[in-house]
């Protein structure tokens, strides 16, 4: 009994977490606005895989019981776009069932919004969140939202340090993304992945037939 009272009291609290911000909003951090909106701890500066996408710690502009007040934020372009936040939960002890809890629904409230604007879900490779029973562990999330000729990505999963069992302390981590965006980079981080490679390739010849 009390752990369905639990259960009941972290959907509450997750459903408060979304409601207070807007679809494409993590703890009032949003997607697709600038960094120079929210107040910055740290700029990390520009990634040296790709020359447009700069790293941040960014201050969460609404409090969250269970996540943590300082959040990771990638950006892109000149103009500082926010593509990538991520999100931890570093407040309060979660069990694995606890923790599965709270992303599933935060999850089912971004699909609820996103449904309202004619989105549609998408999961990768079954990664709905759902139990394993054989490992007694439960799946990540890997959701996507399609719509209006955008592509909003929905990553969460509760690490259990390698234990199994509804009662294994567990972890919340939560990525949300621009996936539109988030591929300008990838290309951008495999052509650097090439470059890199093509250079070593060369400095291991010129080392090979040094003195012939």
């Amino acid at each position: 009994m009390k752990k369905l009272l639990a259960i009941v009291v972290l959907g509450l609290l997750s459903n408060n977490f979304v409601n207070a911000d807007e679809t494409l909003s993590i703890l009032g951090i949003k997607l697709l606005d600038k960094i120079d909106n929210y107040k910055i701890k740290k700029d990390y500066g520009i990634s040296e895989y790709s020359k447009s996408q700069r790293s941040y710690s960014v201050y969460a502009k609404v409090e969250n019981e269970y996540f943590d007040n300082i959040l990771g934020v990638e950006t892109f372009g000149e103009d500082k776009i926010i593509y990538q936040i991520n999100a931890y939960n570093s407040k309060k002890d979660t069990d694995a069932l606890q923790c599965q809890n709270l992303i599933v629904s935060i999850l089912n409230k971004k699909s609820q919004d996103f449904k309202k604007k004619n989105y549609n879900r998408t999961f990768n490779k079954k990664k709905d969140g759902s139990l394993v029973s054989k490992y007694k562990t439960f799946k990540m999330i890997d959701a996507s939202f399609i719509g209006n000729n955008n592509n909003f990505k929905f990553i969460s999963a509760c690490d259990n340090r390698g234990k199994a069992g509804m009662d294994a302390d567990a972890d919340v981590w939560l990525i949300f993304k621009d996936n539109k965006i988030a591929e300008k980079v990838g290309v951008e981080y495999r052509e650097f992945l090439q470059k890199d490679l093509k250079k070593r390739i060369k400095e291991q010849n010129q080392k090979r037939t040094k003195g012939f």
